[in-house]
């Protein structure tokens, strides 16, 4: 969740709203109060405090060539966090045949001993994950395609660990 301290005509007075938010969701939310036209396609998200839908998980990522490929999503109790190997392509793509993995309780994200391998939880965040990453891009690199295991419904060829080995 993000801190948000907004002021002005349509913000609502006095609302704490302990919703799901990212940086990403203020160009949708100051379009929204200020009445300019938003793209639908962009990355962030209208908070249902300002009449959007509420988001059961937030992302970011890294992805910068030269530099390993790291994912975070995260809900008001768990994070999923997945970091690669080798380092991001020029092009961007990413190969994650050995990416590190580990869903954790928020607040504890990549502390030792603290990383939990549940199947719900698997569940819940794989194919989130998976749809996160742009489709466009999966395409361009075979190991790509492979986020993690079980999520492509691919047998054991990513390298899954439990938690993040460093």
């Amino acid at each position: 969740m993000a801190a948000w301290m907004m002021r002005g005509a349509g913000v609502p007075r006095g609302v704490i709203a302990n919703e799901l938010t990212s940086a990403v969701d203020l160009y949708p939310t100051l379009g929204a109060l200020c009445h300019f036209p938003v793209a639908s396609d962009i990355d962030g998200n209208l908070p249902a405090v300002f009449g959007g839908t509420a988001r059961d998980a937030v992302y970011s990522f890294s992805l910068y060539p030269g530099q390993t490929f790291k994912l975070a999503a995260r809900t008001a109790t768990h994070a999923l966090r997945l970091e690669t190997k080798d380092v991001t392509q020029p092009d961007g793509t990413a190969d994650f045949a050995e990416a590190c993995v580990g869903i954790y309780p928020r607040g504890h994200e990549l502390a030792a001993g603290c990383s939990l391998d549940s199947a719900e939880l698997q569940a819940f965040f794989y194919p989130r994950a998976r749809d996160f990453y742009p489709r466009d891009r999966k395409q361009r690199n075979s190991s790509t395609v492979c986020l993690f295991s079980g999520i492509y419904g691919q047998n054991d060829v990513c390298g899954q660990r439990d938690g993040i080995d460093r």
